[in-house]
Formats: C-alpha cells, sequence, structure tokens
C-alpha cells in the first residue's frame, strides 16, 4: 500500500474517531514504537499510548469533524492540512486549522506531529 493510501485512510480514520468520540479507529496505525506529539505536550506520547492521545484530544469536545483540505505524500512522509470545527465541552463552538506530519513505516505511523491554531482555543475561553 503507498503512503499516499495510507494518509488517506488515516484521514477517514481521524474522522470516524471523532464520529464515534473513540480513539479505536486510529490505533491500528500505532504500535509500541510510535510517537505523537502536539504543541500542548511537554514530551511525546510513545507507543500503545495513542490511545490517551486521541482520547485526551476527544475529550476536548462535545463534537467535532475535521475536514482534509489536502493530504500530500513522498516517500515515507505524509502531511496532512485540515481544518476543524465543533462545540467544546462547554457548548462554545470552535473553529480551528492545523497540519499533521506523518512518517510511515510499512502501514504503521511512526511519528505523528500535528500543530495547529492554538489560538483558537485561547480565544474561545476568553469569550465564556
Amino acid at each position: 500500500m503507498s503512503t499516499q493510501e495510507i494518509a488517506n485512510q488515516f484521514a477517514a480514520a481521524v474522522q470516524a474517531a471523532e464520529k464515534k468520540r473513540s480513539p479505536e479507529p486510529l490505533m491500528p496505525y500505532f504500535d509500541d514504537e510510535s510517537t505523537l506529539i502536539n504543541l500542548g505536550l511537554q514530551q511525546p506520547v510513545k507507543g500503545k499510548r495513542a490511545g490517551q492521545f486521541w482520547t485526551s484530544y476527544l475529550n476536548q469536545f462535545r463534537s467535532v469533524r475535521s475536514d482534509f483540505s489536502h493530504r500530500n505524500a513522498y516517500d515515507d512522509n505524509a502531511v496532512l492540512e485540515w481544518t476543524s470545527s465543533g462545540e467544546l465541552t462547554d457548548g462554545t463552538s470552535i473553529d480551528y486549522r492545523g497540519v499533521s506530519l506523518l512518517k510511515i513505516e510499512g502501514q504503521t505511523v511512526r511519528d505523528f506531529r500535528t500543530y495547529y491554531d492554538s489560538a483558537a482555543f485561547v480565544e474561545t475561553a476568553s469569550r465564556s
């Protein structure tokens, strides 16, 4: 399977996880050697703790949906550009955008790094 196909399937798994409010659709993409990081973490999440990473993400929202505008793959890397919209747990609407970088080995996401517009969360908190 090509890196582009895996990137496309991974994007669909993100949407499935958001819809189900469960990290389960994403777990097949990670193994004991995987690392995940976002702007809010001091240290990367390692291995099978990927479920905790995704649960923490999902728990910020009552509902959320990510739409992927660009999915580019080259060699064993993929770049996913996205916008997300939804409702935080306090009922406040939120819209933000970002990019996720994937390093793929075989059919496993070895490294997942995501960068997003964290100002959207600060602006939302200041409106409350």
